[in-house]
């Protein structure tokens, strides 16, 4: 919607292409745009690496290209994205102060390691629980934003480490995931009960934003991708 208003002002043609987050569609789209004549891309890559040979394609034909809210590898004139490793310090301080002197075990889980967002955000909140002496990480988990993986990934840390008491969810996109792996691991609390495992998650979305209401998490950190 931001793009389109944006757009407008400047009297441009904006077409929006949704791959529903599977990579082939995306390069296939891209492909396709280029074939037509585009005058300019901008794109929130599923995978930044796996789209390189199509950035370069791009800049051969004099194709400007914009990526938001994740980098691209290759030829781009601009990445617009949020200080992922600020948002990964800020949920990870906050952690620290809901935790006080208790200790916490953390699974860490989050998209494709090809991604920026998930990258930084990561190294953000490990930066900031580093020297905590009542913190360990247990288990960090890439995922490919694949649902079935993340749910069958949360599962087994769950199982094979049942004093996980945080979660640290990179993307509102596979929190849906990680809270049927909790509940089905019977680890499913409100905040302020017994057994409540601490939930941290990023983007702000419509489910995540519900969880915080319903006092399943403890936070998600919301961003303005309308700005």
């Amino acid at each position: 919607e931001g793009f389109k208003a944006k757009a407008a002002e400047y009297g441009w043609e904006a077409e929006i292409l949704d791959p529903n987050d599977n990579l082939e569609t995306q390069i296939s789209q891209i492909e396709n745009a280029l074939i037509r004549g585009v005058q300019g891309i901008v794109i929130t890559p599923i995978d930044g690496e796996a789209v390189s040979t199509l950035m370069g394609d791009a800049a051969s034909g004099n194709v400007p290209v914009i990526a938001i809210d994740r980098q691209v590898t290759g030829t781009s004139l601009a990445t617009v994205e949020a200080d992922n490793l600020l948002i990964g310090k800020q949920m990870g301080e906050m952690y620290l102060e809901t935790l006080g002197d208790k200790e916490g075990k953390v699974l860490i889980v989050g998209g494709p390691l090809s991604s920026s967002a998930t990258v930084n955000r990561t190294e953000g909140f490990k930066a900031a629980i580093k020297d905590a002496a009542n913190v360990t990480i247990v288990a960090e988990s890439a995922t490919e934003m694949d649902a079935e993986v993340v749910l069958a990934a949360v599962t087994n840390y769950l199982q094979a480490n049942p004093d996980i008491n945080c979660i640290f969810s990179c993307t509102d996109y596979i929190l849906p995931s990680v809270m049927t792996a909790l509940e089905e691991s019977g680890k499913l609390f409100p905040m302020g009960q017994d057994g409540h495992v601490n939930v941290y998650s990023v983007d702000g979305d419509g489910f995540g934003l519900g969880q915080v209401v319903k006092g399943n998490i403890d936070a998600t950190y919301g961003l303005d991708p309308f700005a």
